[in-house]
């Protein structure tokens, strides 16, 4: 092919977060002569990966947010489409997918691929029927249905989709290499944080509801009473950091907390952490527990995130029902020490090794046009 073919890649930003490191993680080891990425995001502020999209070859396009008007956000989608050649156009934003979708279809784009990355339990009646409709869409007007596991995949399009194979699992593929243990790596990290000594409890994720920050301090509170040289660690940002700071501070806990913003050395932050924490409301499969195995640490997390990620036996789950004083007891188990094992062989071996997800989805986009 004289020209890689272009694939339009749907998100709200190209910013921190595990939906967007899944899609770097492919547009890195993915064959750049055969296809390219190229995204769609709303609002015009840099993102957190902008620079290293247009350094790989990658277009950004800006359209006007979702909530700021939804018309418009259709009208801008739309003109995209019509100016441009893509026969492919992927949208990673679960439910809200029908939007560019519709546009998609209505543009006679030839791929048209739904990405479900969430599987949040919607409880009020009348967005559940509204949910349904848009479900019927999805199904109707998608080429293709991907999903980061089969729980994610039955959540936006229904369990007669997934168990009659409609559904593709998209694995959230990673360089396992990269989150290998590295003791020189964690007394450097640790040196650099002021936490040499500590029992370091380790968080990744965005300040969003979804995460639970509010829970996750409460069990390092409780943790912090038998523990006094516990430490926690927080990496991301968002909507409720804010709030998250005050109580941390309410609680009299902020020499003990630690706010890191965005990181780019996520692999090497987590050679520092002795255990990683989370307590999530709901979850896909987040590609953050899969580099956290892949590193050797023990992983607690809640119950409702999908047995699928249980790729080795460092993850423990329990119940959200569970006070978080119960939860911090299981965590101070793990602060006697425990021996970080080398599971890249387990990782490859269940599909979750990048090159190998990247050249396949790679042979995927080929044989759809």
């Amino acid at each position: 092919m004289s020209k890689p073919i272009r694939v339009l890649h749907v998100v709200r930003k190209m910013d921190f977060g595990g939906v967007q490191s899944m899609l770097m993680n492919y547009y890195r080891n993915i064959n750049r002569e055969l296809v390219q990425f190229d995204f769609l995001v709303q609002g015009n502020e840099p993102g957190f990966f902008d620079n290293e999209i247009t350094s790989l070859g990658g277009k950004i396009y800006q359209v006007t947010p979702m909530k700021e008007n939804l018309l418009k956000y259709h009208r801008d989608v739309k003109s995209i489409l019509r100016k441009t050649n893509y026969k492919i156009v992927q949208a990673h934003q679960n439910f809200a997918n029908i939007h560019s979708l519709t546009q998609a279809h209505w543009s006679k784009i030839e791929v048209i691929i739904s990405h479900s990355h969430n599987a949040f339990p919607e409880r009020s009646v009348f967005k559940q029927i509204i949910k349904k409709f848009i479900q019927y869409r999805i199904n109707k007007i998608s080429t293709y249905k991907f999903a980061c596991s089969k729980k994610a995949g039955e959540w936006l399009y229904g369990r007669e989709q997934l168990e009659n194979g409609k559904v593709k699992i998209i694995n959230n593929g990673i360089v396992s290499e990269e989150f290998k243990y590295n003791q020189e790596i964690s007394n450097k990290i640790r040196k650099d944080l002021n936490i040499t000594g500590k029992f370091v409890i380790g968080h990744i994720g965005n300040f969003s509801s979804q995460k639970n920050h509010n829970f996750l301090i409460d069990i390092f509170n409780d943790v912090y009473k038998e523990k006094k040289e516990a430490k926690l660690v927080l990496v991301g940002i968002g909507e409720l950091e804010q709030i998250v700071k005050e109580k941390v501070i309410k609680l009299g806990l902020e020499k003990q907390v630690l706010f890191l913003g965005k990181r780019s050395d996520v692999s090497s932050l987590m050679q520092a952490f002795d255990i990683l924490v989370f307590p999530s409301l709901y979850e896909g499969l987040p590609v953050v527990l899969v580099e956290a195995q892949a590193s050797g640490m023990k992983c607690i997390i809640s119950k409702d995130i999908t047995d699928e990620v249980k790729i080795t036996d460092l993850i423990e789950s329990i119940s959200l029902n569970e006070p978080s004083n119960y939860w911090a007891k299981n965590v101070v188990n793990y602060s006697y020490g425990f021996e970080r094992n080398d599971t890249s062989k387990l990782i490859e071996d269940n599909g979750y090794d990048i090159k190998v997800e990247a050249k396949r989805l790679e042979n995927l986009y080929l044989e759809m046009i």
